[in-house]
Formats: structure tokens, sequence, C-alpha cells
């Protein structure tokens, strides 16, 4: 071990420096990765296909070649390309470009195209609607990239800019052809003046796993950071923001739901009396061998989707049509599950022509003299007659974040305070007792679903895959009553509410 020691007798001085080396090239690596990244992203996604092919051109480049050949072109491109401008002014000696400054470039520019597609892909998994609606509200291209797009890129790109950090680290390693002291090139020297080469490429490997040890644990120390940041967020939402996170473009939806819980599943349309409402989507399906009728609300997940299903608001044939699929359900005997998502019927004239009132109370009313189980899942808003239509059920459970409420808190502000201003909003919000846990404990519902830290968007599957559990386990214990038990415990559960108040 004297080999390592600090001082004139060993070597620990210089692996010492060399490793502040590796660690200053590494971090000027990334900062200009980062700064390539930031060019070539929106270049890559450009729809213009000049600036798309500069994009394509370079990350197929960089990724494509050999990261040695990379700063092979670099140093002596460099050098050469500095010479011949000298040459120009008359100075026909040699010039040698920085090594510091052409490793971290050429470093940089390797991370930066990785960092590119990990950008490109951050960008593409961001809801389309938030772009549509900054179209919408006018917000200028510049502001809606600063203030929408890069904060979630840069959420979503963490995990995978961790592993472009640790390629960095590593690839500082090559540039040890330049001559510059880092990790590798002293353990080079090292091993040369000492002939024991083993020994000190021993070192050096064992520098660069104690590197990206640690850099592991700052990276997962400042991602438990982050994580507890975000619990403390989500754990103290007031009701106003619990509402805004219920309204969640990226929440699943009912087809997202149907389409990972029901295997086969089935749709049927129309109300055999005006026509089809894409608002309320109905169908059969099994859940782990169950079959059962299921029916939702259906909001959409961009501008084109949300117009075709109405953002969730049905007319009277939307709910003409969940009276048809209970029927059918109740002829075959299948259990009724139910998914509300939308912010009340719809409104308009025609839908008051054709008798929304009288639709939204059959609908109610013929849930609630089902002889089959019915369970209802609260997913995003709950709105009004509009989601008690298909509410009125055996069991009403709902997700954590969602919301129940006979008026939205922005309607009952304009009618109480005669004002649309979002103090009063979200005071009159935190007054109406609309969340899942104000819910659960005046017996409006029966059980919460726990969502994922940040909201039921950020853990899909996750979501999902709770909410068939609880479907599952109230089927189970539904099952054992006979039809007129389940009449009778719907009903009785719809009388008790408020008693206690």
């Amino acid at each position: 071990m004297e080999l390592l020691s600090f001082g004139d007798t060993g070597w620990g001085d210089e692996l010492f420096l060399a490793t502040l080396m590796t660690i200053a090239v590494s971090i000027a690596a990334m900062a200009i990765g980062f700064l390539f990244a930031l060019i070539f992203t929106p270049l890559k996604l450009s729809k213009n296909k000049s600036l798309n092919i500069i994009g394509n051109c370079y990350t197929t480049f960089i990724r494509g070649v050999p990261e040695l050949l990379v700063i092979y072109l670099l140093f002596f491109g460099g050098t050469g390309a500095a010479m011949y401008v000298a040459s120009i002014f008359g100075y026909d000696g040699y010039i040698e470009i920085n090594a510091f400054i052409t490793g971290a470039l050429a470093i940089g520019i390797i991370s930066g195209a990785y960092s590119t597609e990990v950008f490109r892909g951050a960008i593409l998994s961001i809801d389309k609607g938030q772009f549509e609606a900054s179209k919408v509200l006018g917000i200028k291209k510049n502001i809606q990239f600063y203030k929408i797009i890069l904060p979630q890129m840069l959420r979503l790109s963490i995990p995978n800019l961790s592993n472009v950090w640790q390629i960095t680290l590593k690839d500082t390693s090559l540039i040890s052809v330049t001559g510059l002291v880092e990790i590798m090139r002293q353990s080079y020297i090292a091993a040369g003046s000492t002939r024991d080469p083993l020994f000190f490429y021993s070192v050096a490997a064992v520098l660069y796993l104690m590197l990206t040890f640690l850099s592991m644990k700052l990276i997962n120390k400042l991602e438990m950071k982050a994580q507890k940041t975000l619990e403390s967020i989500y754990k103290d939402l007031s009701t106003w923001q619990k509402t805004q996170v219920a309204r969640h473009p990226e929440r699943p939806h009912f087809l997202d739901y149907s389409n990972s819980i029901a295997d086969n599943f089935i749709t049927l349309s129309g109300d055999r009396v005006f026509g089809e409402d894409s608002a309320i989507i109905g169908g059969i399906g099994k859940i782990d061998n169950i079959s059962a009728m299921l029916i939702g609300h259906e909001k959409g997940y961009d501008t084109e989707t949300r117009i075709r299903h109405n953002f969730g608001m049905a007319h009277p044939e939307g709910y003409r049509k969940s009276i048809r699929l209970m029927n059918i359900a109740e002829r075959f005997n299948l259990p009724v599950i139910t998914f509300i998502d939308t912010p009340g019927a719809y409104p308009g004239i025609g839908a008051e022509e054709r008798g929304q009132s009288e639709a939204i109370a059959r609908s109610t009313d013929r849930t609630l003299s089902l002889s089959v189980p019915v369970i209802s899942i609260i997913i995003g808003e709950g709105g009004s007659g509009g989601a008690i239509a298909i509410a009125a059920a055996n069991k009403v459970l709902m997700l954590e974040h969602s919301i129940y409420t006979v008026a939205s808190p922005e309607a009952s502000a304009s009618i109480l305070f005669r004002s649309s201003d979002e103090s009063k909003v979200s005071s009159i919000a935190s007054e109406m007792k609309i969340t899942s846990k104000d819910l659960k404990n005046l017996g409006v519902i029966d059980q919460i679903i726990d969502e994922p830290v940040g909201g039921a968007h950020r853990e899909r599957v996750q979501t999902i895959s709770q909410t068939k559990l609880a479907i599952l386990e109230n089927l189970k214990n539904l099952t054992k009553l006979n039809p007129k038990e389940l009449i009778h415990q719907r009903r009785e559960k719809f009388l008790k509410i408020g008693r206690n108040i």
C-alpha cells in the first residue's frame, strides 16, 4: 500500500488530483450535454422537415459511431481547424487545443445525444391536451416551454438522466488519449513508472466504482427527498387542490379501466329511442372470470376525443342507454359496475327538450331497484345528478383524490358570492365536504381507494390494479345476498345518509 501513500513515496496525491479532474470533466460534460439536448430535442420534435433531419442526424451519428472516434475527431479536427485559421493570419506553428475543453466538449456531445432521446421521450409522454390548451389560451411558445413543458420534462427525465450521468462518468476514461490526466491516464502513468500495471489498474477500477456508487447514493437521496416532498404536498392538499387533481387530464378514464380490468370487453351502444351517446359507455366483460356489466362516463384524453365524448357530460340518451344495459344485466344475472367521472349531465337545450331530468330520475330509480349487485367507483369528478344517475349502488367506492358533489365549487361560488374569484372558489370548496375523506365520514361513500403519491395519473397501472382488487373484494361480499336483500340494503344505505349529522 506504500504505492498509494501521499508525498514523495507514493502516488496518492496524483491519484487524488486525477479523481477530482474526472469529477470536474464529468460535471462539465453533463452541463454541455444538457445544453445540446435542449437545442436538439425541439429539432427532433419539429414538424419542419429540415430541422427534423438535423436533429436526427445528430443523435444517429453520435450514437452510431464509437465514442473514442468522436473524441479523436474533435481533438484532431479541432487542432487542424485552429491551425488552419491561424495560417490565414500568417502563423504556421503547431496549435494544440486544451485537453480539458476538448474532453468535456467531446463527452458532452456524446451525453447530449442520449439526453436528447431522454428528453424527447419525456415530452412525448406529456398529455397532448396540455399543448392544445396552451394554444387555445394564446400562451406564447417560449412561455409554454418554460412554464409547462420544461418542468414536466425534467421530472420525467430524472431516472434516465441518472443513467446518462453514469455513462458520462465512465466515458471520461476515454479522454486519456488527449493527454488529460484523469484517473485512467494517471493509472497508466503510475503503472509504467512502477511496472505494476495490475495494481494501478485495479485501483482505477475501485475509484470508478466508488464514484459511481457515491453518485447513485446521491441521486437516490435526491429522489427520496423529492418523493418525501411530493408526499408532504399531497398529504396536505386543500379541497380545491384535490378538485384540480380529480380533473387532471391524464387520470385514467373509463376506457382505461374497462380495457384493463375486464377481459373481452364488448361495448353495447344506443338507447333504442333516439341514438348513441358517447359520454356514457357500457358493455359486458369478464373480471377474473366473473361476467359483469360495466357502465361509465368517458371524458376523452385529448381535444378530439373530449369533443367526441362531450367531456363526459351525458345527454338523456346516455342515461336511457344505461337503463337498457342495467335491464340486460338483471335479465342475465350480471353484477353492474359503474365508473363515475363527469362534471354533470349536459345542460343544453336539446337535452332538456328530450327529457334530461326525467332520464336521470329513471336511471337513478333503476339503479336502486336492480336485483343484482351494484358497485360504483368515483374515479374523477362526481358531479350532481349526472353522477348519481348511475351511482345509487350497494357499495360506493371513491379514489382518494376524486370529488363527489351536488354542484361544482365554481358554480357554488357563482351562486353564493356572484364571483368566480379563485379565493372564493377555494373557500366554498372547503365548506362543501366533497373529498373522499369527508364523504366517508358522512356515510355517503363506503370505501376509499388509495392513490399513488402524486395522484392516479402518475401510476395508472397501479391505480387500475387497486381498483380491480376493491371491486372483486366487494363483489365477493355482495354475491352472498339474495335479490331482495340487495335491493333492501341499497335503499336503506341511501335513506341513512344524513341521519347522524
